[in-house]
């Protein structure tokens, strides 16, 4: 099972064989809880970091883990997981990320 947007799906882009278009019923749907990754790079000052998990809060999303990388002098990466109740909130939440000025960039993390 692969994204939409996956890099590997465009060898298979002439073969409906192997396409399968996948859905949530709206049953399912209901009161449902996905997974999110995304990577944010975020300004290496005090408090920062607590913004930014304040907003995810603030929007509905819960964080279950976080890895901090490539920390530089002015900024570093993030990368969060968090619950969420589908793609739209986590759009809705990467968007309320992108307000704040001491965040720089965030996207959704692949694999």
């Amino acid at each position: 099972m692969h994204t939409i947007d996956c890099q590997q799906l465009a060898e298979f882009a002439d073969d409906d064989s192997v396409w399968q278009d996948l859905q949530w019923t709206p049953q399912a749907e209901q009161g449902a809880v996905a997974a999110a990754r995304i990577r944010a790079t975020i300004k290496n000052a005090p408090g920062v970091l607590g913004q930014v998990t304040t907003l995810i809060g603030d929007a509905g999303g819960n964080i279950i883990n976080l890895v901090m990388s490539h920390r530089q002098q002015d900024f570093f990466d993030v990368d969060i997981d968090m619950e969420v109740e589908d793609a739209k909130h986590a759009t809705t939440i990467m968007a309320a990320l992108r307000t704040n000025p001491s965040v720089d960039t965030v996207e959704r993390a692949r694999g």
